[in-house]
C-alpha cells in the first residue's frame, strides 16, 4: 500500500481503535524506511570510498584550480542554456538546445591539464610527476574534438571545494576521479595525478565520506521517533 494512502487512511478514520492502528503503522513504516535509506546511504559512501580515488588539496594548487575553473564554467554554461530555453519557451519560439556532455568528463579533462602546469608562476617545464598525465594530454585530450570520446580514459570526475580549511588553514577541494582500468595508459595515468596531487599538497583520503548535513538530520529525526 502507498504511503500517502496509508496517511490519508489514518487522518480519515473515525473510529479511535481504527485511527491509532493507522498512525502506529505509518509511524512503523517510516521508521523502517528511515532506517533503509540511511544504511543504504553508509554503503554507497563505503562502496564510493573504495572505488574512487578521493584526494584534499590545497584549491591553489595547479591541478585543483583548472578543474574547478572547469567545473564552473561548466554549470554556468548549463544554466545559461537553460535561462535561453525558458525564454524561448515563454515566447513560444523553437529552441535548439546545445547538446552537452557528461560534466565529469570536462573536468577530467581539466585535470589532466593542470596537472601538467608548472608549479611555481613563470615556470615552464611540467612537474616531473606529471610524465603520463603530458603525454595523455599531448595525445589524446588536447586533439580530442568530441569530449565524449575521454570517456574511454575516464569513468567519473569530479572536484568541489570543501566548506572546512586543513591543518595549514588553507581553503582546500574535493577532488574525485575513477580511471577506466581497461585502457592501456591506465595505471600510468593514476600514479600520475596521485603524485602530481601529493606533490602540490594533496592527501588521499581511506574509507567513506562523513555523513552529510541531510543524513545527519534525517538521522536525528529518527532517533527523536524512536
Amino acid at each position: 500500500m502507498p504511503l500517502s494512502k496509508l496517511a490519508w487512511m489514518a487522518q480519515e478514520a473515525t473510529e479511535p481503535a481504527q485511527k491509532k492502528q493507522l498512525t502506529e503503522a505509518l509511524e512503523e513504516l517510516v521508521v523502517a524506511l528511515a532506517k533503509l535509506a540511511l544504511t543504504d546511504e553508509a554503503e554507497l559512501r563505503s562502496l564510493i570510498g573504495a572505488v574512487h580515488d578521493t584526494w584534499l588539496a590545497p584549491i591553489s594548487a595547479p591541478i585543483v584550480e583548472k578543474a574547478l575553473e572547469e567545473n564552473q564554467a561548466f554549470n554556468s554554461e548549463a544554466q545559461t542554456q537553460r535561462e535561453l530555453e525558458k525564454e524561448a519557451q515563454r515566447a513560444g519560439k523553437p529552441f535548439d538546445k546545445v547538446s552537452m556532455c557528461a560534466p565529469f568528463l570536462k573536468v577530467f579533462s581539466a585535470l589532466i591539464f593542470g596537472a601538467c602546469q608548472p608549479l611555481n608562476e613563470g615556470g615552464k617545464e611540467p612537474p616531473k610527476e606529471a610524465a603520463a598525465c603530458m603525454k595523455l594530454w599531448e595525445t589524446v585530450v588536447a586533439p580530442c574534438k568530441d569530449p565524449n570520446e575521454l570517456h574511454k580514459y575516464a569513468r567519473f570526475c569530479k572536484a568541489k571545494r570543501v566548506k572546512t580549511k586543513n591543518k595549514n588553514n588553507q581553503e582546500h577541494a574535493k577532488v574525485q576521479f575513477l580511471l577506466d582500468g581497461t585502457a592501456e595508459v591506465a595505471s600510468q595515468v593514476l600514479s600520475s595525478l596521485r603524485a602530481v596531487l601529493q606533490a602540490q599538497g594533496g592527501t588521499k583520503t581511506i574509507g567513506g565520506a562523513p555523513r552529510g548535513v541531510l543524513v545527519r538530520e534525517a538521522q536525528r529525526l529518527l532517533d527523536t521517533i524512536k
